[in-house]
């Protein structure tokens, strides 16, 4: 059962801190899209989405270097997540990928995903670890562009 009833008032926010960074979510469920799109926004952040790994890999050719970030579903109809980000890195190998799931990964996938994801997420979302991880990656791309 996935929790729609997200208490915005409760996250921290001294997490937020950004400057409408970009960041894209990428689900085929369009429930739990809008949802990662509504906390991120509340959040200050620029949030694109995508239905679809083929529809992440047009937007990230199509923004070069301006999304920074991108939250994906692992097991998503046509190309899945590990092979989107495997497309994402080739596009923008700087940047960071969160691997979303409902499951959490056995070690076998874990090990699959490799170096290609930065962070995984379960679903569905916990605002203030969503909130988190995101500004943490975001902190290390920073730190690496410098």
């Amino acid at each position: 059962m996935i929790n729609t009833n997200i208490n915005i008032s409760e996250i921290n926010s001294e997490v937020s801190g950004n400057d409408r960074e970009t960041v894209l979510v990428v689900d085929d469920d369009y429930l739990l899209q809008n949802m990662g799109r509504d906390i991120l926004s509340l959040q200050g952040y620029e949030v694109l989405t995508a239905g679809s790994g083929l529809e992440a890999v047009r937007i990230i050719n199509s923004h070069p270097r301006r999304v920074k970030l991108v939250i994906l579903n692992i097991a998503m109809s046509g190309m899945g997540g590990l092979e989107t980000t495997k497309a994402l890195r080739t596009c923008d190998p700087a940047i960071k990928t969160i691997i979303s799931s409902s499951f959490h990964p056995s070690r076998r996938v874990m090990d699959q995903l490799g170096s290609h994801v930065d962070a995984f997420l379960n679903k569905p979302y916990e605002v203030d670890r969503m909130v988190t991880q995101v500004r943490r990656l975001l902190n290390d791309w920073v730190e690496a562009a410098v």
